[in-house]
């Protein structure tokens, strides 16, 4: 995994602020980040792929509820 940024995320579960934004290395053609908040863990995943000739196929995984104790 690359550090790609860091920043806000808003999901279903809430506003997640200093959340890092990783680049996933993959063997195939598809493009993945995932997003890490602090004392939390992954809120955001998105995968995205090009399929030929010109169809862009695009998955989220969003956190939708969490208790931090």
């Amino acid at each position: 995994m690359t550090v790609v940024g860091q920043g806000t995320v808003d999901v279903p579960a809430g506003t997640y602020e200093d959340c890092w934004k990783l680049q996933v290395e993959t063997f195939n053609p598809v493009e993945e980040y995932l997003w890490l908040a602090p004392n939390v863990g992954m809120v955001l995943l998105e995968a995205s792929r090009t399929i030929p000739p010109d169809t862009a196929q695009v998955s989220r995984w969003e956190l939708t509820s969490a208790t931090v104790e």
